[in-house]
């Protein structure tokens, strides 16, 4: 990859100019040094580029499954998740196509727990989960690294995540880290939709076909995100290729991105 190229940041220059020209001159010429507006310089080329898993990493839980064992409770939700699992992999594996089992992946059980979360016992409202998600349990030196990187001179940050935008938007506006992210959050699409009852419902929509769709082991396959797909898309938006890319994460489908995009 080529060096970034640098601009110079002259903002003045002396020239010899015919005295009819000047306000103060001396015999038949006269030196002047007088401000020339130079072209405004160009962005320079980001320098480095941080990318973040989010669960387990930027936050210290799983956000799909802290969530809604905050109106269920713990156990409740752990047994909820793995129940729902092994009926979608045993309808799988049967080819039971008389129900949408077969299509079912973690964000439908997340959308499924949610919803026992606001209507089977839970009673939490749209803005109950948003709260919630607000609360995510951290790591304080985790969180003091990415305010002290977003102040940093040619220096991105953005996250990376299978999650979805409800929950990650939720906690970063509930702890002031809106704008550490300049990069942006590439993730699935969380938002609340009605039903057809007239109830509020999480719905998770994957992005893994907006790059193209994969069969990536690392990554589960789709429909889950390939994030060596998403950080290529990511990277072919930018002006220029960072110099160094710094990613912090924490399983299989991190791995992808860092061995197939880092190397």
């Amino acid at each position: 990859t080529a060096p970034p190229r640098t601009y110079s940041r002259l903002a003045t220059i002396a020239i010899r100019i015919p005295s009819t020209a000047v306000l103060r001159s001396t015999g038949t010429h006269a030196q002047r040094t007088i401000a020339i507006p130079c072209r405004s310089a160009p962005p320079q080329v980001m320098q480095i580029l941080f990318v973040w898993d989010f669960d387990w990493t930027v936050i210290n839980c799983n956000s799909d499954e802290y969530v809604p064992a905050q109106f269920l409770g713990h156990d409740a939700t752990s047994n909820g998740f793995r129940d729902l699992i092994r009926t979608a992999e045993q309808q799988k594996k049967n080819g039971d196509a008389a129900t949408d089992a077969v299509d079912w992946d973690w964000h439908k059980c997340v959308e499924i727990m949610v919803g026992r979360a606001m209507h089977e016992g839970g009673g939490a409202t749209p803005g109950d989960i948003r709260a919630a998600a607000a609360k995510m349990p951290f790591l304080d030196q985790v969180k003091s690294a990415i305010v002290d990187i977003s102040t940093q001179d040619q220096t991105g940050q953005m996250i990376l995540s299978d999650g979805n935008t409800l929950f990650i938007e939720a906690y970063l506006k509930g702890n002031g880290m809106e704008k550490c992210f300049d990069e942006g959050v590439m993730t699935n699409i969380g938002e609340f939709v009605t039903t057809d009852e007239q109830q509020p419902a999480l719905k998770v929509t994957h992005q893994s076909a907006k790059y193209g769709g994969h069969s990536c082991a690392r990554c589960a396959r789709s429909p889950n995100l390939c994030k060596t797909q998403a950080l290529n898309d990511k990277l072919r938006q930018m002006d220029g290729v960072p110099a160094k890319i710094v990613y912090v994460g924490d399983g299989a489908n991190d791995a992808c991105p860092t061995l197939a995009v880092l190397r």
